[in-house]
């Protein structure tokens, strides 16, 4: 085989070896890829007491061009009386049904918000919360990881169970991005 020919098929065999590596590395922690947006909301349920709550709807958009896991995410707001941010209200985490994984049906997965895609959930705030709520900037603190990310923890849990124990603690595992984004208003707050 001459010279030419084994630099072409070298040449050809690293640029479709780079693909799928630049993939992975610019999906692999994408910066604040989410967007949180107030859309809805409901009166008061309940007395006028303390047990008492408005339910708010939030949309969440995936700007970002890489399926993102959403694993965790609070709506936090400035309480004066503690002087900091406080926790109103957990958002609920999207799970993948139970028939589109095998195994323990209680090790539930996390399903994936493609590109582009948008979902809707619901928080409830205590109404004696929602005078402070309206005259704060409400915020969203979220714990997130990417697709390529995700490959990477199905990766590293695969050679956790295959290596010996002794070597399972030495494989390294991706970790969890997280990051805080304002509340956009799309109806006036509660």
């Amino acid at each position: 085989m001459s010279r030419r020919a084994r630099l072409l098929i070298f040449g050809v065999f690293f640029v479709l070896l780079a693909i799928p590596v630049v993939h992975v590395a610019r999906g692999w922690a994408p910066v604040n890829p989410m967007r949180f947006r107030m859309v809805g909301q409901t009166a008061p349920e309940g007395n006028a007491g303390p047990l008492s709550a408005r339910t708010l709807t939030i949309e969440i958009t995936n700007t970002g061009t890489v399926p993102i896991y959403l694993s965790d995410a609070k709506l936090l707001a400035y309480n004066p009386a503690r002087g900091r941010r406080h926790v109103y209200a957990e958002l609920e985490k999207f799970y993948l049904p139970i028939t589109s994984f095998s195994g323990d049906p209680f090790a539930a997965k996390l399903a994936p918000m493609l590109p582009g895609t948008s979902r809707r959930t619901e928080v409830r705030i205590p109404e004696e919360a929602a005078a402070r709520f309206d005259s704060s900037a409400p915020t969203i603190a979220y714990v997130y990881f990417s697709g390529p990310k995700q490959w990477g923890f199905d990766l590293s849990l695969y050679l956790i169970q295959q290596v010996p124990l002794k070597l399972a603690r030495h494989v390294p595992k991706p970790r969890t991005d997280s990051a805080t984004t304002p509340l956009e208003m799309a109806v006036s707050p509660p």
